[in-house]
């Protein structure tokens, strides 16, 4: 339910300053609340506690707020969150009538003509991690889990080929912060059948994007401290390196007309979105806002690209930074934004306390179930 560390509840003598530690031992404690014969109650990562020995009432609690005799409390608690199945497929407002937003779970592609979808969803309970590959209608039905990768392992970037028979995916160590752990590029047919490895177990290789023919795939490849680009052919089975003239490039997308990669880089501090010819020619920065800016991807038209944007910063409901419902993170949540193939009238679609990220463009004429 919430995140992870230890902290305790204290009081504070608004006329003299003085502080009193009212709560002692290990595990997160947030949110207390006076209630009558001062006693108090808090939140703990299982549930609502009690100063005076209650026994605690297992649950998940956000931001409570109790009445004046300690009777009745008021809370908030995101219904729908344990499941995929009621999370994903809704259609959001936007505010620009030629985007509409549709909330999937996790991250997605779809099929060549816009019939069915593959998403990753992946577990996190302490040290295990798993992940999952879904294929569903576009309209949410028919879902059924053609993948289910081994415990500790990452899903990520899932990714169907441009012929339809093919979706491509990362497998192993994605999101832990060090040491880096090994990962692979895999392929798997959308029935989940004949599962294989594109790259080695050496390295950690993941974020794949195909070219439009369907004969190249271009990722981002993690060597030490370095994160570059590579463009594997898959009919050769060489690999070669993108040269960006940086050392911490990510989140590779190949345009559907073949002429542009887009990246996200951190080459001048920030993330921002960049891109760049295939052969390595005319580089050209993209994005110049305040916060991260990252996972580029392109309409079907190769017009227009959405990205994450972190440029709106915190909101003011940051102490949701705590609650499982908003997971925890050293960033601002980030935004959904549009703009240009070349950077020009960029404008952002979403403005709330939800993590929006990894857009991905819908195929026209797909059917969406409003």
């Amino acid at each position: 339910m919430f995140g992870r560390g230890p902290s305790q509840i204290v009081s504070i003598d608004w006329r003299t300053g003085r502080r009193e530690l009212l709560t002692q031992g290990p595990g997160l404690k947030v949110f207390g609340n006076w209630l009558p014969d001062n006693h108090f109650a808090y939140i703990t990562r299982t549930g609502l506690a009690f100063s005076d020995q209650r026994a605690e009432i297992a649950g998940d609690f956000g931001w409570p707020n109790w009445n004046r005799t300690g009777s009745m409390m008021v809370f908030h608690r995101e219904v729908d969150r344990a499941s995929d199945q009621n999370r994903a497929f809704k259609v959001w407002h936007s505010p620009d009538a030629r985007f509409e937003l549709l909330r999937l779970s996790g991250q997605a592609s779809f099929s060549p003509g816009g019939d069915r979808l593959v998403y990753a969803v992946n577990n996190y309970a302490g040290d295990v991690r798993n992940g999952r590959l879904v294929v569903a209608n576009t309209d949410g039905s028919n879902r059924r889990t053609i993948y289910e990768g081994p415990v500790t392992d990452d899903l990520a970037g899932p990714a169907w080929s441009p012929r339809g028979d093919m979706i491509l995916f990362g497998l192993g160590g994605f999101f832990q912060r060090a040491p880096i752990r090994t990962a692979r590029l895999m392929t798997i047919h959308p029935d989940g059948n004949e599962l294989m490895a594109l790259t080695n177990e050496l390295g950690n290789a993941g974020m794949p994007s195909w070219s439009p023919d369907g004969k190249q795939v271009v990722y981002r490849a993690v060597e030490g401290r370095a994160r570059g680009l590579r463009i594997l052919d898959l009919a050769a089975k060489t690999t070669r390196v993108l040269e960006t003239g940086s050392s911490y490039d990510t989140f590779p997308t190949w345009s559907p007309r073949g002429d542009w990669i887009a990246f996200t880089s951190k080459r001048d501090g920030d993330y921002e979105v960049y891109r760049i010819k295939p052969d390595g020619a005319y580089l050209q920065r993209l994005t110049r806002l305040p916060g991260p800016d990252a996972h580029p991807s392109f309409s079907p038209d190769s017009e227009w690209i959405a990205f994450a944007t972190g440029s709106r910063g915190f909101k003011d409901e940051a102490l949701g930074l705590v609650i499982g419902a908003l997971p925890p993170q050293f960033q601002p949540y980030g935004e959904i934004a549009v703009m240009r193939l070349d950077g020009s009238d960029l404008h952002v679609l979403t403005d709330d306390s939800i993590e929006q990220g990894t857009p991905v463009w819908i195929p026209p004429g797909a059917a969406i179930s409003r």
